[in-house]
């Protein structure tokens, strides 16, 4: 009988080590590697970090009427825009958001609804950024509206471009990357529904965008003369709308001028997400054709910043 109780201790002690065992072990990771380091921006940890610190430390420090909700961010090569990017990260440096949700369009994938990435990380020279697996899952069980197309991400870099900045001027947060593909105009008011319980206080939303590309290559030279001073006029019409949250105003503009923004979605989708009572502020703005000194082709790139 002895034994026997001995036998039975035994066993408890084994199963509770191999408890203990599996409560230690780190959750398995499905990493989303870095596509855009090395063509972005530096592929290099501390060239990376030197860089994004370099461009945050240029801005001047900016005097808001409220706390950050929400930003517009360019998603090209920091070559063109690390100083306009920064313009917006640093407004929420330093602050205190555990959720990013980043509304980004897809330059490759040809599908409806949001795509929603099935890994855990993404990783960038930084370090790796934790997805919010939980909202994620949530959203994914919201279909058709939303899924996981494996093609749609593969080669974008719509959201990746924003995370190093995320990393150099916040701490403890994760992203919902949200990558929009083909949407109607009543889709994008369920897409908004559906998202909206998940923006809290502690939300930041980031649409990720540039704006006018002017020139052959992009199929869009609606002028010929006055390039700049038309680019510009065309640009500040969009922010027109969109400073006064106008989703449908701006989405309509879209059609009316057909201006090539990238982010046309996924701005249109933010401004139906911000509070009514949200303020936007225009901190900069800036053309590849001025930096190079031809609008030959020239591509736009915006800050903008949403304050409650």
């Amino acid at each position: 009988m002895k034994k026997f109780h001995l036998y039975i201790v035994y066993y408890i002690l084994v199963a509770l080590t191999l408890v203990a065992t599996s409560y230690s072990q780190p959750m398995l990771r499905n990493v989303r590697e870095p596509v855009a380091a090395g063509r972005f921006y530096p592929s290099d940890e501390n060239v990376l970090r030197t860089d994004v610190e370099s461009y945050l430390v240029k801005v001047p420090k900016q005097n808001l009427p409220g706390k950050p909700v929400a930003l517009i961010s360019p998603n090209a090569g920091y070559k063109y825009t690390g100083i306009v990017a920064a313009h917006g990260y640093n407004t929420i440096k330093g602050r205190n958001y555990k959720r990013i949700i980043i509304l980004a369009p897809t330059h490759y994938g040809r599908f409806k609804g949001v795509s929603i990435s099935r890994d855990t990380h993404y990783q960038t020279p930084l370090g790796p950024v934790a997805i919010d697996d939980e909202v994620c899952n949530k959203l994914l069980d919201q279909p058709p509206l939303f899924g996981t197309d494996p093609e749609a991400d593969k080669r974008e870099y719509s959201i990746e471009v924003q995370l190093p900045f995320l990393q150099s001027v916040l701490k403890d947060f994760k992203i919902v990357p949200l990558l929009l593909g083909n949407l109607k105009k009543e889709d994008i008011e369920k897409v908004a529904e559906a998202i909206k319980s998940f923006v809290t206080d502690d939300t930041l939303l980031i649409a990720s965008s540039d704006f006018t590309h002017y020139g052959d290559a992009f199929n869009y030279a609606p002028f010929r003369k006055d390039i700049e001073e038309n680019i510009k006029k065309l640009d500040y019409g969009a922010f027109e709308r969109i400073l006064a949250l106008d989703s449908e105003g701006f989405l309509q503009y879209r059609i009316e001028t057909g201006i090539t923004a990238d982010g046309f979605l996924p701005i249109g989708l933010l401004l139906r997400l911000l509070p009514p009572e949200a303020k936007g502020t225009l901190l900069t703005y800036e053309t590849s054709g001025k930096q190079s000194g031809d609008f030959t082709y020239s591509v736009s790139y915006a800050s903008i910043v949403f304050t409650k």
